[in-house]
């Protein structure tokens, strides 16, 4: 009867492990941890803000239901799949240019929390309701200021030449027809020093 039990367990114990890690961790550049996603009190539009920070910086990890103090009880999630489906909502619709965010279910102690993945965008600046650039400075969310805009804007069009490049160098064949240049040496009739 231990056989079947025993990977389950060990997979459990894992996410437990990475969750209370980054716990320890609390929030950073790459992390953040929301209690729940109401609408009211403005915790949805709390998550939507991080998720673009995160794609506008260097993407990164949303644990909800979970506090960042490893102290704190787990608050979980009750209903992960209405959750999972209004946050695949709204990041559709709330942020652009279009985002991928991967959200998953993870149990801690008997309570479900979401964790959403997010990775830095490819596309930037990326923008929630068409207009508000966020970025993730340390541990906090904020509005983007100029000069980080129109750097985002900048990486964007970085990221683009680069992935318009052959990923192998194109060596042109010169036609058969076509005679080599023949570099004409230059006359140059100023004098010389000593003349």
């Amino acid at each position: 009867a231990l056989g079947p039990t025993r990977p389950h367990r060990h997979q459990a114990e894992a996410a437990y492990d990475f969750i209370r890690a980054a716990r320890e961790e609390g929030a950073n550049i790459v992390q953040s941890f929301h209690e729940s996603t109401t609408v009211r009190g403005g915790k949805l539009y709390g998550v939507i803000s991080d998720v673009c920070a995160f794609a506008n910086t260097n993407g990164g990890t949303l644990y909800i239901g979970l506090n960042a103090d490893p102290k704190k009880p787990v608050i979980g999630v009750t209903a992960t799949d209405q959750a999972t489906v209004q946050l695949d909502k709204e990041i559709a619709t709330r942020i652009t240019p279009p985002l991928t965010v991967t959200i998953d279910v993870h149990d801690i102690g008997g309570k479900k929390i979401l964790r959403l993945l997010i990775p830095r965008g490819d596309d930037p600046p990326y923008a929630v309701d068409d207009n508000k650039i966020y970025v993730r400075d340390e541990a906090e969310t904020g509005l983007a200021v100029r000069d980080e805009i129109v750097g985002l804007v900048l990486r964007g069009q970085r990221d683009l030449k680069a992935s318009l490049l052959p990923l192998e160098p194109v060596i042109e064949a010169k036609h058969p027809s076509q005679p080599e240049a023949i570099e004409e040496p230059s006359i140059d009739n100023t004098p010389r020093t000593g003349v």
